[in-house]
């Protein structure tokens, strides 16, 4: 069998994977724990422990980031054509974000305010944080 090469820097994967796991346990922790269980040492640790995955997820956004874009350099690829690159993937992530967010919304149809709508998430300042990144790099060279 031949051997297969990969570009993946594993230690990102293990980063954003306990990132997940960390956003995974103080959501369902919060969801599921009530009386006297939320008043525990236990769930204050573990909320938090929930303030990890945004920074988290930030921060290995912009490191990807700066992967992305070197390898394209080294590809040959032009400045121009990376910006786009970089505000294109910048701006799927944003519209992935408030897709997320009307579905959310739709879900709770009759119990959740219009105002849900706006209502900001990590996805949001990653999408918009790329797309800046983008335009500011088009811009600088």
């Amino acid at each position: 069998m031949a051997e297969r090469t990969t570009t993946r820097v594993a230690y990102i994967d293990w980063v954003r994977g306990f990132a997940c796991l960390m956003m995974f346990q103080t959501h369902c922790y919060d969801s599921w724990l009530g009386g006297a269980a939320r008043a525990s040492g236990f769930f204050k640790l573990s909320q938090l422990g929930g303030t990890l995955p945004a920074p988290l997820f930030l921060f290995l956004a912009g490191i990807s980031c700066a992967l992305a874009t070197d390898r394209l350099r080294q590809k040959g690829m032009k400045a121009n054509e990376i910006a786009r690159t970089t505000i294109l993937r910048g701006g799927e992530v944003f519209l992935l974000a408030l897709l997320f967010r009307l579905q959310e919304f739709l879900l709770g149809m009759g119990h959740a305010p219009w105002t849900d709508l706006l209502r900001v998430d990590i996805l949001n300042a990653i999408g918009l944080s790329l797309v800046m990144t983008g335009w500011l790099a088009g811009s600088r060279l």
